[in-house]
């Protein structure tokens, strides 16, 4: 939970009542204390490795390429979870993008990118065939009006386990990455099966409800596009 503060309460930090109060570079947040659960599985060693090797690559970075970065924050904004404009600091920037272009496989980049048009995305259709034969999704990209990967960018292809058809509105932990498309690529019936087995064990069966998601990354600057979701009832 974000917190606006004003006029007469500025701040706040510490712990009560199960609750801690701090505040990060951009704004003040509420949380829930809890002790840290530390699983230490695969993923989160990798992920913990590149973060700490983009804290050592920002460190080799010379003096004007940090100020590079810290001066395109201011073009690359976001809204927090008021829905108030914010901006990142320059090595959050930094690790931001080159997290994300480590996933995709792009290089590192050195020097700030200068912004660049992400296309936008729609999933037509998502669907579990009868005694699980197949396992496929149709994306569409509604910026440039085509079903191919468009050039300097690749697909991302997220799912959930099996959950309640209760369930409408998934945890962003809920969500696994697949798979992921290349340029030029077709995203029509896009079977996912097999990489789903390998990841959950099985595809999903009666009585469940499952949810997938895309976005689309840029290879240049490692801009993440809107993720979209739909939700697969497996009957």
């Amino acid at each position: 939970m974000l917190i606006q503060f004003g006029t007469i309460v500025t701040g706040a930090s510490g712990s009560i009542g199960g609750i801690t109060l701090a505040r990060n570079a951009n704004s003040a947040y509420a949380r829930k204390k809890v002790k840290s659960v530390n699983p230490n599985t695969i993923p989160q060693q990798n992920r913990r490795n590149q973060f700490g090797a983009n804290s050592r690559a920002w460190k080799t970075l010379d003096p004007s390429q940090q100020a590079g970065w810290n001066a395109a924050v201011s073009s690359f904004p976001y809204k927090n979870k008021l829905n108030i404009a914010s901006t990142y600091t320059g090595f959050q920037l930094f690790s931001k993008f080159n997290n994300q272009m480590s996933v995709v496989g792009g290089g590192q980049l050195s020097d700030a990118p200068v912004p660049v048009p992400v296309d936008g995305l729609a999933i037509t259709s998502a669907t579990v065939a009868a005694l699980g034969a197949t396992f496929l999704m149709s994306i569409y990209d509604t910026t440039l009006g085509a079903d191919l990967v468009p050039d300097d960018s690749v697909v991302v292809i997220a799912a959930t386990r099996p959950l309640s058809f209760g369930i409408t509105a998934p945890k962003k932990p809920d969500f696994r990455q697949l798979m992921q498309i290349e340029a030029g690529v077709s995203l029509l019936n896009v079977e996912i099966k097999p990489s789903y087995i390998a990841l959950f064990g099985a595809l999903p069966t009666s009585s469940a409800k499952v949810w997938v998601e895309a976005f689309i990354v840029s290879t240049i600057t490692g801009q993440v596009g809107k993720k979209v979701q739909f939700a697969v009832h497996i009957v």
